[in-house]
């Protein structure tokens, strides 16, 4: 465990001078003109320059949005780099803690995106298959897409079997439209009757 924090600036060596702010209660800062080094006086966080803490900020951030299982792996990236909590960090371990949150979103989406293309492709007739497995190996050849984590490649072969989807149910419905047609039997149209027209004749009286 850390020791006891104190209100010193980790730059100048010297004791932070307290400050009343109108809303969030008692800011250390440092006395030195153009230092931006303060803390909150909290035991989860170190004395920090303005760079530091805003990269602390924005892991924050980062880890708020994380599943269960991915904030648990970025536990244990910490246990692993000794960094006892994001109140901790330096601005380049911070940087590389949001780097690691990134490879996790990415591994994520990389993972939805393998198992959209492959019920998609599990749509398609088998002459739709045939085309996705050649536009593959001409648009990206050389890709396992069972172990591909490449976002972008992956969200290009996603397109590449949406588009033949599209296609083949756009065929289908022509296909039903014509049947359609063809099985609908002919209407004449039949006129009514026509009268025989009256004539009165004209008496002159």
């Amino acid at each position: 465990m850390t020791d006891i924090i104190k209100a010193v600036c980790p730059e100048h060596q010297i004791e932070l001078v307290p400050k009343q702010t109108k809303r969030f209660g008692v800011r250390h800062e440092c006395p030195v003109r153009g230092c931006s080094v303060a803390w909150w006086g909290r035991q989860s966080a170190t004395p920090a320059d303005a760079r530091t803490r805003k990269a602390r900020h924005d892991f924050s951030e980062a880890y708020l949005r994380l599943q269960n299982d991915e904030a648990d792996q970025v536990l244990a990236w910490f246990a692993e780099n000794d960094i006892e909590g994001p109140g901790f960090m330096t601005a380049e371990e911070a940087g590389l803690a949001i780097g690691f949150i990134t490879r996790l979103w990415l591994d994520a989406e990389a993972i939805a995106l393998r198992e959209l293309i492959a019920t998609s492709v599990t749509q398609l007739s088998k002459a739709g298959q045939a085309a996705f497995v050649r536009l593959v190996a001409s648009q990206v050849p050389g890709v396992n897409l069972r172990e591909c984590s490449d976002v972008v490649v992956l969200t290009r072969v996603r397109n590449l079997v949406s588009s033949l989807l599209s296609n083949e149910r756009e065929e289908a419905g022509r296909r039903q439209q014509q049947q359609g047609r063809a099985r609908r039997p002919s209407q004449k149209r039949t006129l009514p009757p026509v009268e025989p027209t009256k004539t009165k004749r004209k008496l002159d009286l």
